[in-house]
This record gives C-alpha cells, sequence and structure tokens, in this order.
C-alpha cells in the first residue's frame, strides 16, 4: 500500500508540474499575441567621426535604444543589458511609425549636408552624401546629425577642434529641415558615456520647453547637477554656434 500510495503521490505531482508548465507557455503565448510597445534607452559608446568616414577630430555618443514588442522581449532585454535600461511606453500606434526610424537618420545627415553647405559654401556631391549614408547606417535614429554636421565643417576646413588632442569634443541633436539643432532622447545616457570617456566639451540641443516637457537643456543640467558631471555641456541652437565656440577655445 505504501508503494502505491507513493506512486500515486509522485505521479500528483507530476501533473502539477505538467500543468504549470503548459499555463506558463500559454502565458507567455499570449503576452507575445498582444503587443505592448516600450522604447528602451541604455549607455552606450562613443564613435569617432573618422569611423564614418570623415576626417574630423570630434565624436558623437550613440546609445543603446531600440524598441520591444511585448513584455516578454522587455524582460530579455533588461537580462541582456542590465539594471542601467530605461523603459517608456508607446502607444498602440507605434508601430505605424517604425518603417519611419531610418528615414530620420537619412533626414537628419541629408540636413547636416545643407547645413554645411551654408556655413562653409562647400558643396558635397552625391557620392559623398551617399557614402555617409550608408557608413552611418548601424547607428539608430537621428541624433548623430549636429555632430556630423560639426565634423564636415572641420574637414573642409581641414582644421583640428581637439588641438592635438588637448580637448576632447562630443555632441547630440538633430539636425533639423530649416537647419535648427533639434531634441533627441536618452540625453542622461549620453552624458553618462560622454564623462565615461573623458569628454571635456560637449554639444547638446538648446531648448528651454519641449511639447511642454522637460527639454534636453533643462534635462542636462539636472544630471550635471546630480551627477556631477565635470565636462562642460554646451547647448547649442545651430551647427553656426556650435562652430563659433569650436573656434574660440583657447
Amino acid at each position: 500500500m505504501r508503494a502505491v500510495h507513493s506512486w500515486f503521490v509522485d505521479s500528483r505531482r507530476e501533473w502539477a508540474i505538467a500543468v504549470a508548465i503548459v499555463i506558463l507557455i500559454l502565458l507567455m503565448l499570449g503576452l507575445m499575441k498582444y503587443p505592448i510597445y516600450y522604447e528602451y534607452n541604455a549607455p552606450g559608446e562613443m564613435v569617432s567621426l573618422q569611423d564614418i568616414g570623415i576626417q574630423s577630430s570630434t565624436h558623437f555618443v550613440w546609445i543603446y535604444s531600440g524598441t520591444t514588442d511585448n513584455p516578454i522581449e522587455k524582460w530579455y532585454m533588461r537580462m541582456i543589458i542590465g539594471e542601467d535600461i530605461e523603459f517608456t511606453r508607446l502607444d498602440y500606434y507605434y508601430e505605424e511609425d517604425l518603417d519611419m526610424l531610418s528615414q530620420y537618420r537619412e533626414d537628419t545627415v541629408f540636413h547636416a549636408f545643407e547645413a554645411v553647405k551654408s556655413e562653409t559654401h562647400t558643396m558635397h556631391t552625391d557620392e559623398r552624401l551617399d557614402q555617409v549614408l550608408a557608413d552611418t547606417s548601424d547607428y539608430y535614429g537621428n541624433s548623430l546629425g549636429l555632430m556630423v554636421a560639426v565634423g564636415l565643417v572641420e574637414e573642409s576646413k581641414q582644421a583640428d577642434y581637439s588641438q592635438d588632442g588637448k580637448y576632447v569634443i562630443a555632441g547630440t541633436g538633430t539636425i533639423e529641415e530649416d537647419l535648427s539643432v533639434g531634441t533627441i532622447g536618452g540625453i542622461e545616457q549620453k552624458l553618462m558615456v560622454a564623462q565615461r570617456e573623458h569628454v571635456t566639451h560637449f554639444f547638446i540641443p538648446k531648448d528651454e520647453l519641449w511639447q511642454g516637457e522637460w527639454s534636453n537643456e533643462v534635462e542636462a543640467k539636472k544630471v550635471v547637477a546630480e551627477k556631477g558631471l565635470t565636462m562642460q555641456v554646451i547647448p547649442v541652437a545651430s551647427l553656426d554656434e556650435a562652430i563659433d565656440v569650436l573656434t574660440k577655445l583657447p
């Protein structure tokens, strides 16, 4: 009787485990079936403009950024990247905008070339534009626009804004259709990457408010104060302002 009882108990335990596994699988399938979109940001790396074929001493900063479609993907990205990752809930219509992400990068690079033409009166060929677009294709978003423009100006003037390595210069910001420097995402993570890489001067978009929320400029001031960052964070509204700062460095 004890042997029968033991077999019965073991059998019930195995069935309970099997049922639990089936329920877990169904739950995971259910979570994956109904999309819940999140955008994520986490500290990434600093990239030399020379890595994208521009002869410049300056850099842009990129962060790990993208979207998850469901809670399972969100959990997986947190496991891969760690606690430094930040998630922002997106609306259900975000799926319609996913195809536009690469277009944003292409637009800001094109506007960067237009800004350089306005700043230096230098015309670049379509082949040069295509080359930079190809060399930046691995980077997500449009926040490299400002530094692409800065790098192209430095290249065209055969200048050295780093003054032979005296300064480490980086930044972030789009170049908009009107050639202004536009707001970007992940400003805190980008500042932390710049601090880690010993940047001395870091450009950000100049804007007190953006769509009724804190701007990059306001958030950057908060991060600098709270984290004790030592670099000089410089808000600029245009390529011209950035170049003016660089040409006046002592």
